[in-house]
Parts: structure tokens; sequence; C-alpha cells
């Protein structure tokens, strides 16, 4: 779990204690490590305080119990458990910046490999934090981002129903794979079995079309959270959203394209597949959902991205 870029003074919860970063590792006994089974979630923070944590905690709660998987602490716990992390890496946080909040549940050892190890038989519980990655998307925000939409199809409901947030995610880097062999700096938009569009990977899509907003279907992706903050802010500005069955045609032809997702909030998509979106730059609902963001938050959201993304 190393990471060079953490400060060495950095803290984590652990298994119901809070830990130098350094102490968080999984043992390769682990079912994260045999099976992937691992359920998590990812919230962050705007002027250092945390976003939505309670709509964060609940979903990882709904995941954990469509999982099965008893984390062995009630929701409050975790909260408590979360904030003091928080509090206790805030000072390694640049003045002005802010930071990602990640939670990692996972069922314990593997019951044929016996106990050894950190975390014994029982679920294995780490939440810990790392700056955001400014520069990653920083620029999108003023370019627009671009998709491919790669041979690669979501996961069926049938098999893993999409709602439950998991580290196991070979079929998102499979698709990552083939989309960044096209073009190296696109996000993966990813459609179902039956050629709907269903979220990119880490984030779901919006479509402006006629005025409105468009959204895949409720259980054709996660439930995201940014998403649910693009649907609140939208209704305060009087744009009507619905959801729909969405193909690559209706991306093709709308007036503008969306991503939603935690670290960057929303983003503007000019390109898929190589061919643009609408005007082939940042549309005007996009700039007026972004403009209502920040002034809900108290951050400027495209300004604090360039601003870090600079510095590093």
């Amino acid at each position: 779990m190393g990471n060079p870029c953490v400060s060495a003074s950095a803290w984590a919860y652990v298994d119901g204690a809070v830990v130098p970063l350094e102490q968080a590792r999984y043992w390769p006994n682990d079912l994260a490590i045999i099976y992937g089974e691992v359920v998590y979630e990812a919230a962050r923070t705007f002027g250092g305080r945390p976003f939505r944590l309670q709509e964060h905690i609940e979903r990882l709660y709904r995941s954990l119990r469509y999982a099965r998987l008893d984390p062995g602490l009630t929701p409050d716990e975790l909260t408590t458990a979360t904030l003091e992390v928080v509090e206790r890496n805030r000072p390694d946080l640049p003045d002005g910046s802010d930071t990602w909040i990640f939670h990692n549940v996972t069922r314990g050892s593997h019951p044929h490999f016996g106990t050894v190890g950190r975390g014994g038989a029982g679920p294995n519980v780490l939440v810990w934090t790392h700056e955001l990655g400014f520069r990653y998307w920083a620029r999108h925000y003023l370019e627009g981002a671009r998709c491919v939409i790669p041979s690669v199809r979501h996961v069926e409901a049938a098999a893993q129903d999409p709602r439950m947030k998991t580290r196991s995610r070979m079929v998102f880097a499979r698709a990552e794979q083939e989309a960044h062999a096209l073009d190296p700096g696109a996000y993966t938009l990813l459609l179902d079995g039956g050629g709907r569009i269903a979220e990119a990977t880490g984030a779901n899509v919006l479509l402006v079309r006629g005025g409105e907003i468009l959204t895949p279907r409720t259980g054709a992706a996660l439930e995201g959270v940014s998403l649910g903050m693009a649907r609140d802010l939208s209704a305060d500005l009087g744009i009507p959203v619905r959801e729909a069955d969405l193909t690559t045609y209706d991306v093709l032809v709308a007036d503008e394209a969306l991503l939603s997702s935690t670290p960057y909030g929303l983003l503007p998509v000019t390109r898929v597949n190589g061919a643009p979106v609408g005007s082939g730059q940042p549309g005007p609902v996009f700039a007026r959902l972004i403009d209502a963001w920040s002034e809900s938050v108290g951050v400027n959201i495209v300004d604090q991205a360039q601003r870090f993304a600079e510095a590093r």
C-alpha cells in the first residue's frame, strides 16, 4: 500500500486504530489479493471539509450488504474514524489543496491459509487519504476530455451488479488498455451487453440535448454521489434531468456530454471516438453547473485544479 508521494507522517485507520500509513498492508493470504474481494469507497474534501461523506458511507454500506461482508463497524463508527484520519493528515496538505478519502474493506484471510498476518480471519478495514491528483484532469475543464468506446463491455448485473463499488476491476483495466492503445489520454466509455451507455471507468455519464440532461437508467452503473450533486444543481438551475436508454448515437448527436466523478466533480467531454461532441468545446450547461458547484462548496474548482496542477 506504500506510495512515495505520501508524506512519511501520513496516518491511516487500520482495523480499529489510527497508525502510520506504512503499516497499512495486505498479506498475500488476504481475499483482496486472492479473489479481488474488496469493497471500497472514495470521497473527497472541498476546502478541507469532507463532501457528502454521509452519502459515501451509506453507499459503502449498501455495497457491503450486497457483498455479504460485515465490516464490524457501524456507519457512525466508521464516520468517526474517517474524520479522525482526515484531521490527522490535514497538516501535511498544502494550503488550498484538497484530499481524497479512501475506504477499503476486505473479508480477511482465506480460510485455506489460516490467519497468518494482520487482521486474522475477520474483515480488514482501511481508511486513508491522499492529496488529489489535479494534474490528471485540470486541463480538461478548459479544453474538454476525450472518450473512446472500446469493444470490452460492462459487467452484466446478472453476474455482478454495477452498483456495488469494488476494487475488483479487471474489466475496467482491459477496457482502458484497449482505449489507450487508440488514444493514450482518453477516458473509457463502456457499453453494456445491449449496446447501451453504462458508465465511464470511474465516472457517470450525462448528455445534454434540447435543453435537458439525459442519464443512463438507474442500475446501469454505479449510483454516483457526484451524479447526485449534478442532479441537485440542475434542479436549482431549472435544467430538467431524466433517465433514458442511451446509445453511442445519443452521445454523438448530443449538444454536450459530461462526466461526473468524485475527484473532479464534473468534466466536459468534447470528443468521442475522434468525433466532436456538439461544438467540440466545453458548453454552456457545463459552465453553469461547474460555477454552481464551486459556489456551493466555497472553492473555485477550476482555478484550484489549475493552480495545483502547475505546482506539480
